[in-house]
């Protein structure tokens, strides 16, 4: 498992230094921020109401997420770099009922946008979600 880069091939200093860095540009009002698991949160409803600042940020609304805990113990910034599962939807961490539900909730496919980031980078994602 390589975790030392992310999709776009730039080293990371730590887990998940792309968004921490996304997230005070956000907050600056000048960026996208993806979460672990795919949602982009800057979309996210809760996010545009002022009740979650973003999965990368102390005040997310779900404070026990697994997919994140498992994402930031491999150093992922999000669940497109990893290499244990060529099909997202095999992954039980990824796609379980919770994680179903907030996808449903929040009208987002989130593996779909895990793979379009495997497919064109992390970066060329957020772009794309301006």
């Amino acid at each position: 498992m390589e975790n030392n880069e992310t999709g776009t091939g730039t080293p990371v200093s730590g887990a998940n230094s792309g968004n921490e860095d996304a997230l005070a540009q956000e907050q600056a009002g000048s960026t996208v921020i993806v979460a672990n698991c795919g949602l982009v949160c800057t979309k996210c409803g809760m996010h545009l109401k002022g009740k979650c600042t973003g999965c990368y940020s102390e005040k997310h609304i779900n404070m026990n997420c697994n997919i994140k805990k498992c994402a930031e113990s491999r150093g992922y910034d999000t669940c497109a770099e990893c290499k244990d599962f060529q099909n997202l939807k095999e992954c039980g961490t990824l796609n379980n009922f919770i994680s179903k539900f907030f996808g449903f909730v929040f009208k987002t496919d989130k593996v779909g946008n895990l793979y379009r980031i495997r497919e064109i980078g992390l970066e060329e994602f957020k772009k794309e979600n301006t």
